[in-house]
């Protein structure tokens, strides 16, 4: 397949560009072959906003793409999108990408990936996440459709810093609740592919024990989609906690709730033995090698956050921060 170059002004190349689609297929092959799975999938969800801007946009241009509408997507990504720098260049970096490597095969006569800017602005600082904050999230969910599940989902990410895709693929069966409202989850998919549990306090559990309550199945998605009969993809679950964010006015991404978990609990409980516990329950890719040495697994975990109190959530409902949350809801929980 060969997009030919089109060049009618010296300063400003075009491309007949009817065909983008296919350029953009080929590149997400390409992909594929060289790189994980997931990454793969990844970077098809950051260029697929380039194909819908241009299908958009592309028929009124006699889908002639100038190097001088390039600067229009970013735009597209800030203003009409709404996301965050941060996905922004990750997206604009997968265009400039795709179009580099497009020309270095022979696609592109000319390298329109210096043609594509940077986003406007930089990267926000990241600052930790507080107990106001993640209040604020928990309390924004009441506006939305779904605020049990919703409100289930963002304690669930912060009681036990879960990745979103882990959370995602969460089936009821996956939920083990003991008598004090403490638990375990087992992530269905896991980074590396490897079976993993993990555990949670028995704050979170309360809100998992209301929403399984007004879910009432014994198995099937613990955070269904639209439907019910499919969970709630990746996705969407980054839909619920932006959602949530944009009307808590609150500058967060799902993320910043397992780096949150991971904060207090490195500050609240330092040495080596619970780095090694916090290591295992945010299982990060490593702990194979610390697992030899360490020798604790999940039970250490649960142990630890029962007694020391250090999940977001338990902070937030037992005494450190009140949540003053008056609205009432069809199940109570576990008191």
């Amino acid at each position: 397949m060969t997009i030919h170059e089109i060049q009618f002004d010296v300063d400003t190349p075009s491309l007949n560009a009817a065909q983008l689609h296919k350029l953009v297929d080929a590149y997400l092959a390409n992909r594929r072959k060289h790189t994980k799975p997931k990454t793969a999938k990844g970077y098809k969800f950051k260029i697929r906003p380039f194909i819908t801007w241009w299908n958009e946009i592309g028929p009124n241009r006699a889908w002639i793409l100038s190097a001088d509408d390039l600067p229009e997507f970013e735009r597209y990504l800030e203003e009409v999108l709404d996301w965050g720098w941060s996905s922004r260049n990750d997206a604009v970096k997968r265009v400039k990408q795709m179009f580099k490597w497009a020309h270095q095969i022979g696609h592109l006569a000319v390298d329109f990936s210096i043609f594509v800017p940077r986003p406007r602005g930089g990267a926000p600082p990241k600052l930790p996440l507080t107990l106001d904050d993640l209040e604020a999230l928990l309390k924004g969910c009441w506006h939305m459709s779904n605020p049990v599940r919703n409100r289930a989902i963002i304690a669930v990410l912060a009681g036990t810093g879960l990745r979103r895709e882990e959370c995602a693929s969460l089936q009821i069966e996956n939920v083990t609740l003991f008598e004090d409202g403490a638990g375990y989850l087992r992530p269905s998919k896991t980074k590396n592919d490897t079976p993993r549990l993990v555990a949670f306090d028995a704050a979170t559990g309360v809100f998992i024990r209301q929403w399984l309550d007004i879910r009432g199945k014994n198995a099937g998605p613990l955070f269904p989609s639209r439907n019910g009969g499919t969970n709630l993809s990746p996705d969407g679950l980054y839909k619920v906690v932006m959602d949530a964010a944009k009307l808590a006015g609150v500058n967060v991404e799902t993320h910043d709730l397992r780096r949150m978990f991971a904060t207090i609990w490195s500050k609240r409980l330092r040495g080596n033995a619970y780095g090694q516990l916090l290591q295992k329950q945010l299982g990060h890719a490593n702990y194979s090698t610390t697992a030899i040495y360490a020798l604790q697994g999940v039970d250490e975990v649960l142990d630890a956050l029962r007694s020391d109190r250090v999940s977001p959530i338990a902070l937030l409902t037992k005494g450190e921060k009140k949540l003053p949350d008056k609205r009432s809801i069809a199940y109570q929980g576990v008191q």
